[in-house]
């Protein structure tokens, strides 16, 4: 029985549709033969799978996305530890998280499947710290002293800025929920290298040290990270504490989650500013007698700026909630929030209007002598705001033809 929490009830059992996930269910005993299967080179018994040249290509690498990391193979994928040669391949649905490792060379295989993510995700920590703490117990490398280089206050300075992971759907509605999970590298003057996002089990920031030109060791552990330079830059970055089933990929321009996500924000709050003080204008003009002072265009432009600044406030709060709450609480993401994002995009179609409504109202505001500093102020804040918002929409994929992710 699969669970979401430990303290829940069990789920029903779960079929998983997208291709090409494989979604295998089976049960210890028989994963066990299919271990034993793999490490006699396709040979059981008296039951041949595989012929030992077939499963020795399968086991063999075939991409390398960070050399020297080890890579994957067809299937599986390398975890080569303390000079021992593994293979292996985790498996995750909503309800089960399981990760198989076979020691080639050493006639061992280890496994292990979690029925609960755990909280904070602990599924994940306790299967990759088993697997470590097995392979330094059982197969022990050798201690080899590592200087740290000359260069790794300049090439720790090369990977610097906002990253994020390859496996990720680009160009979708999900780019806003991917930009959340980015992560920054920060060089210290010693050359010292952290990664935002790659913790220890015990929550804290992995420290690295440069070994090797673009290759660290984590300081006091034994994983490493390495760069993929091409043309005098850091173009990906790997780590062998996870699967090579990803890079790191370098961020930039309106993608970096540092400079669009606040810039987004901003915009949403001033116009939530802009469209709040129209009623309380209102309400406050009809408690002190007070009429409209605006006429003609003057009028037209302030009104007009109202509606549209309200329209984008639920366009993008409507838009990114419902995106945090499907990822969140979701067992399956599919279609059935459609009809809420197209709901919330019609606010968004009213927004473009933006982009003619806050440059009119900025210039009638200007124009108009009766202004004071504050009316003019508010359309220039307005304006851009009116503009960003729409071009976020759109760069960040919430305002667009097709809701595939």
């Amino acid at each position: 029985k699969g669970y979401l929490k430990a303290s829940g009830e069990p789920q029903k059992f779960e079929i998983i549709n997208p291709s090409p996930a494989g979604s295998m269910t089976t049960s210890g005993d028989d994963m066990s033969r299919f271990m034993l299967a793999h490490l006699g080179h396709g040979t059981l018994g008296a039951v041949h799978i595989l012929k030992p040249e077939t499963a020795q290509e399968m086991y063999s690498q075939t991409l390398q996305p960070t050399p020297p990391l080890p890579g994957f193979a067809l299937g599986f994928y390398h975890e080569d530890r303390n000079g021992h040669e593994i293979i292996g391949h985790a498996g995750d649905t909503n309800l089960f998280h399981s990760d198989l490792h076979l020691y080639l060379k050493d006639g061992v295989g280890l496994f292990i499947s979690e029925n609960s993510a755990g909280n904070a995700g602990a599924a994940q920590t306790i299967r990759g710290e088993l697997f470590r703490a097995f392979t330094d117990r059982y197969f022990p490398g050798p201690s080899i002293a590592e200087p740290t280089l000359a260069a790794a206050k300049h090439d720790g300075a090369m990977m610097t800025g906002s990253w994020w992971f390859s496996r990720r759907a680009e160009g979708s509605l999900l780019d806003v929920v991917y930009m959340l999970g980015q992560m920054t590298i920060t060089t210290a003057p010693d050359g010292i290298v952290t990664v935002s996002g790659l913790k220890s089990s015990a929550g804290v920031p992995i420290k690295w040290r440069e070994v090797a030109p673009f290759v660290w060791r984590e300081v006091g552990g034994e994983s490493r990270l390495a760069a993929v330079v091409k043309d005098g830059r850091v173009t990906a970055i790997g780590m062998d504490n996870e699967p090579p089933v990803f890079v790191l990929q370098r961020v930039t321009g309106l993608q970096q989650a540092g400079l669009t996500l606040p810039l987004l924000g901003a915009s949403v709050a001033v116009l939530a500013l802009v469209a709040l003080t129209w009623p309380i204008s209102a309400l406050a003009r009809r408690r002190y007698g007070k009429t409209f002072a605006h006429v003609g265009a003057r009028a037209a432009a302030y009104r007009l700026t109202r509606i549209v600044a309200l329209a984008d406030v639920v366009f993008i709060v409507g838009m990114v909630t419902t995106l945090l709450t499907m990822v969140s609480t979701s067992l399956v993401i599919d279609g059935a929030n459609d009809w809420v994002f197209r709901l919330f995009q019609l606010f968004g179609l009213i927004g473009l209007l933006g982009l003619v409504v806050g440059p009119w109202n900025l210039v009638t505001a200007w124009r108009d002598p009766a202004a004071s500093w504050w009316a003019k102020l508010v359309a220039v804040l307005a304006a851009a705001a009116l503009v960003v918002v729409p071009v976020l929409g759109i760069t960040l994929h919430l305002l667009a033809v097709s809701l595939n992710y």
